[in-house]
């Protein structure tokens, strides 16, 4: 019956956690992306060479992970802003699934802490997969088709199955760890951090051998070896790759880096404080990441999180005192995690704090979390005046943080009036206005002149990338730089359509009037002239 129970419990919370990701996914957000889009370019063109690749190098350089699974819904579901990013909100369901069996395992080591050793796992595992399935965060990154939400998804499956290696020994459960260790190298750039926090679980695992000697060392140090062997093996095509076009390793890391700042020191303090305040007090300022300079946890997660926090320290404490090295595990786990996987966010300077350069930490930052809300639970369970009342008391915690959450992320984020711009909706909007001109005016040729800067995607600058993708590379369809204008070809038997991807641009304009001066300026859903 309580099997039965978790079971249905589960599976609402994995359906929730699907409904807040799919729910209107083709309205909101709103519009499609430049770097999203570009993702879409290349799954087209790998539709149509059959080529998947380990790294697409265009547009500061990809992972190949996301963008072949992408290829794959724009194949089934055609080249749409839904098809793109429902693979991320597929992604960031299973990723709540994947997580409550990350919790189960680690409840093990938690109830080692005095405090927890009478707690139910599956009742901390729900806990925290309800707590990441109405974050408002991760649902975030669930809804936009980046590549980056796949970390969080290879980083729990490869920390879920290492814990297992941990607790069973199992030589198989090694080899399936490195497995998912080695693919997260495909996922996005901060997984290149995450064998540091493998290497802090090695550490303290050795230690934990050294003073129990429960199995034989060359069995120890063999299945490790084993592990990176997995890794090595699954990590091989992208490492090649990188061997080969060593210039690919940091294109996007690099330019942006605290190192590279005239004060790397002072920097990296700036950075550290900027990321340290994100989950309370100020977030990420950029529309497309979050409410502008709202925390990334709402009021309560915030507490919470705090919470949590100040439990696992404290529980260290106590095991340095008592010499209880099993106790400690929990906080360098989840300590570990957090912060390896804040790193990718404080080591650069650009945009801070960095809501997705920080999103491999969300996991961790739930499991603080989960820890905090399950304290204060015990805490009420074990108040005379309160027990009773316990769960009925967590219950409306839980629907608080719902309602927060969601609150964030549907309407004070997703009411904004910054959205169509952050998400360049000016620019669906073109698209899809081509693909109607086409069914009805027939063959006449388009031109997009891309007026605005952007790094180049197939030699033009990826603003382009979000009407190449909604036009499906039509054929009819050029992209020019405005210093090719010239180039337009006349048909004295069809009429010429040009588009500035930024409208408005009266220098342009100009200079279109000159080289052709029949042209007529025409505003219907969008601004265009037409050559005649």
């Amino acid at each position: 019956m309580i099997k039965n129970k978790t079971v249905l419990l589960l599976f609402l919370i994995v359906a929730l956690a699907g409904f807040l990701r799919f729910w209107q996914l083709d309205k909101l957000p709103p519009g499609l992306y430049p770097d999203e889009a570009a993702n879409g370019v290349n799954a087209l063109q790998v539709l149509d060479n059959a080529d998947f690749k380990v790294f697409y190098p265009e547009n500061n350089g990809r992972e190949g992970f996301f963008i072949n699974l992408q290829a794959l819904s724009v194949q089934v579901f055609g080249t749409t802003p839904w098809a793109l990013r429902a693979v991320s909100a597929l992604v960031g369901t299973l990723t709540i699934l994947i997580f409550y069996f990350l919790l189960k395992e680690l409840s093990a080591h938690i109830k080692k802490i005095e405090i927890f050793e009478n707690l139910a796992s599956t009742n901390f595992a729900l806990l925290g997969a309800f707590l990441l399935a109405v974050n408002s965060w991760h649902i975030h990154f669930s809804r936009i088709g980046f590549r980056a939400i796949t970390l969080p998804f290879l980083l729990s499956l490869a920390a879920l199955f290492l814990l297992r290696a941990i607790r069973t020994r199992k030589t198989k459960e090694f080899i399936i760890s490195g497995f998912w260790w080695g693919l997260g190298f495909y996922s996005y750039i901060g997984f290149r951090l995450a064998p540091l926090f493998g290497l802090v679980i090695f550490i303290f695992d050795s230690a934990t051998w050294f003073l129990k000697k429960e199995v034989s060392f060359k069995k120890f140090l063999t299945q490790y070896i084993i592990l990176g062997i997995s890794v090595l093996i699954t990590a091989l095509p992208i490492l090649g790759y990188f061997l080969s076009h060593p210039e690919d390793v940091s294109s996007r890391s690099s330019p942006i880096s605290v190192f590279a700042a005239e004060n790397p020191i002072i920097q990296l303090a700036i950075s550290l404080g900027q990321t340290a305040i994100m989950f309370n007090l100020v977030g990420d300022w950029n529309w497309r990441h979050n409410a502008a300079g709202s925390s990334m946890l709402t009021y309560i997660s915030g507490i919470l999180f705090l919470v949590g926090i100040l439990i696992l320290i404290k529980a260290v404490i106590k095991s340095i005192k008592q010499k209880d090295l099993a106790s400690s595990f929990p906080l360098v786990f989840v300590g570990a995690w957090f912060v390896v996987m804040l790193m990718p966010s404080f080591l650069t300077r650009e945009g801070m704090p960095h809501a997705l350069r920080s999103i491999g930490a969300i996991p961790a930052v739930i499991i603080f979390s989960t820890i905090g809300l399950v304290w204060i639970w015990k805490r009420f369970a074990a108040n005379a005046k309160l027990a009773q009342k316990a769960n009925f008391l967590l219950l409306i915690i839980l629907v608080a943080i719902s309602v927060e959450n969601l609150h964030k992320y549907f309407i004070a984020w997703g009411q904004n009036e910054a959205l169509p711009y952050a998400f360049r909706q000016d620019l669906t909007k073109i698209g899809d206005f081509l693909n109607a001109y086409d069914v009805s005016s027939g063959a006449s040729q388009k031109y997009i002149i891309v007026n605005e800067y952007g790094v180049e995607l197939n030699g033009i600058p990826v603003p382009s990338a979000t009407i190449r993708f909604i036009t499906g590379e039509n054929p009819d369809i050029h992209y020019l730089k405005p210093e090719q204008l010239s180039q337009i070809q006349v048909d004295p038997e069809n009429p010429i359509m040009v588009v500035f991807t930024a409208p408005n641009d009266s220098n342009l304009e100009n200079e279109l009037y000159k080289l052709f001066p029949s042209v007529q300026k025409i505003q219907e859903q969008i601004i265009y002239y037409k050559i005649i």
